[in-house]
């Protein structure tokens, strides 16, 4: 079996952007397709979700190493991308509607992929009940419910990625 990511690196070679933000874009679009499928065990499971921030100085191409992995996910079939930008209670109302029915004897899960050219434009400025959720999310919890009015939303087996720039 080849190594993925040392192929994907092969291919980009030459192109103006830094080797290391391929190679992470690669590493996070991995662990999004995987999802629950893989894990070590510690005190529990320890799931691949990474979230991942490409930092660097304008014009150094951050932006084409995550939407080279983003085109790869979606010609190979991956659909649960977050949008560009949504609230909290949208972002918890989608990934709770992307629960993968056909895993066979896998569990459950509801996962999404922050894949977004600027991470501030998908979080917005300080919004730390968005940022809060998130950092739940990360931790793998069996479920994540969030209650709106006369709402409850449940997701299970979240699994969230995050592939930005900034």
């Amino acid at each position: 079996m080849s190594n993925v990511i040392h192929d994907y690196l092969a291919y980009k070679k030459g192109t103006e952007c830094p080797p290391n933000f391929y190679r992470w874009s690669m590493i996070s679009a991995i662990a999004t397709m995987i999802e629950r499928k893989v894990w070590l065990t510690h005190t529990k499971p320890i799931y691949p979700n990474m979230y991942i921030l490409l930092v660097g100085h304008p014009a150094t191409r951050k932006s084409a190493a995550q939407q080279g992995v983003v085109g790869l996910m979606r010609a190979a079939g991956y659909d649960r991308f977050a949008p560009n930008k949504c609230s909290k209670q949208q972002f918890i109302t989608m990934l709770a509607s992307t629960t993968d029915g056909d895993m066979g004897s896998w569990e459950s899960v509801d996962a999404a992929y922050i894949a977004t050219d600027e991470f501030l434009d998908f979080l917005g400025i300080g919004n730390n009940e968005f940022t809060v959720c998130l950092a739940h999310l990360f931790d793998n919890h069996a479920d994540y419910k969030e209650e709106y009015k006369r709402t409850k939303t449940i997701a299970t087996n979240p699994t969230v990625n995050i592939l930005s720039c900034a």
